[in-house]
């Protein structure tokens, strides 16, 4: 099998021999009461992330074999910025600057790979089309990956080049002295972490609040959780669940004003009744509601008005977008590709908290 990884998109040999089994099974379109947007295809599995209309992808360049970061504004046809190309898809963030205009940050590595090394955190500035590095929460003897933005606060995971694979998670505002310590939240339970350690998927951070979707060692492949942190230190499990046989994944974490997001999606086939979809947990009450759907996908992002970034993962006889077969017959249809959607309002109905921890 030739698999292709991203964010939460986990390969493994067991997991990509059954998912190819079920590839034959149709998707449930989230969007199946109404018409989406397609904004973009790549041949390769991306995130997305959006805030106030902009979304950020990474669009694979096949050419080069290379990944470069894309746009969308306001659902419109996918626009490449003007930034270096990098071997893996891009960890990007969009967020509010000081001035409450969109802007994008995201991390570069001197070595990419399963556990990348020598990654600072960047930022590119829509407005003047600028890509500036960011010195105050770079580190020479660590990597700073999967970075967010709110305003003039920035929050990112880091881990030491060498040494176990424990990711830390901090925080400090853009303008902070360069000699002044970053602080640090609760991050991921070591208990969780155990010797194989963890992973940062994605952070998202929204005024005070941190979100965190983390995969930790599972039977199969990485299990899931998602986690809201505070500068004061506490720490609130959202949802939890087991990868298992059918590779449950969690994907997008995002933020409006009342509310937390995430998609809840299975690799392979969900079990009977299972709640997937769009999850929506209310900051107030801690109460959920889920827009049911069964897209395979790579990425997710609330924006607003209750429409989402999707990037689904299409799949035809060859496997699905990110998993499929090593030998390709001769007159088989093209690879299938992963699609960026901007769906219709998502209709949310009470449900129940999403807290399966492993069997």
């Amino acid at each position: 099998m030739r698999h292709t990884s991203v964010g939460v998109v986990m390969g493994s040999r067991l997991l990509a021999a059954v998912c190819v089994v079920a590839c034959g099974s149709a998707a449930i379109s989230a969007s199946a009461a109404g018409a989406t947007t397609s904004i973009a295809t790549t041949k390769n599995p991306t995130g997305v992330r959006a805030w106030g209309g902009v979304a950020a992808f990474s669009l694979f360049d096949e050419a080069s074999g290379a990944y470069r970061l894309a746009i969308s504004r306001n659902g419109g046809p996918s626009e490449i910025l003007a930034v270096a190309a990098q071997a893996t898809p891009f960890d990007v963030d969009v967020g509010p600057d000081k001035t409450g205009a969109p802007t994008l940050v995201y991390s570069r590595c001197a070595s990419p790979g399963p556990r990348p090394r020598g990654c600072d955190l960047y930022r590119y500035s829509l407005s003047r089309a600028v890509e500036r590095k960011l010195v105050g929460p770079s580190t020479a003897r660590a990597s700073e990956t999967a970075p967010t933005i709110w305003r003039t606060r920035v929050a990112w995971a880091r881990l030491p080049d060498t040494g176990r694979n424990r990711p830390r998670i901090y925080t400090r505002t853009l303008s902070a002295r360069r000699s002044r310590p970053s602080r640090r939240l609760a991050g991921a339970p070591s208990r969780l972490c155990g010797r194989d350690g963890c992973t940062v998927n994605e952070l998202e951070l929204r005024g005070r609040r941190l979100a965190l979707n983390i995969g930790y060692p599972g039977s199969v492949c990485p299990d899931g959780l998602i986690q809201l942190d505070s500068p004061a230190g506490r720490a609130t499990r959202v949802a939890q669940q087991p990868c298992g046989l059918s590779g449950r994944g969690f994907v997008g974490v995002s933020f409006d004003a009342h509310n937390l997001y995430f998609a809840r999606f299975c690799e392979a086939i969900c079990e009977p009744r299972e709640p997937v979809g769009a999850f929506r947990y209310s900051l107030r009450s801690a109460s959920f509601s889920l827009a049911r759907f069964n897209d395979r996908l790579t990425g997710f992002s609330y924006d607003a008005s209750g429409r989402a970034y999707e990037v689904v993962a299409r799949e035809n006889i060859n496997g699905y977008c990110g998993n499929t077969a090593d030998d390709i017959p001769p007159g088989s249809p093209p690879l299938p590709v992963c699609e960026v959607l901007l769906t219709d309002p998502l209709a949310f109905a009470r449900t129940r908290a999403p807290l399966h921890p492993r069997r």
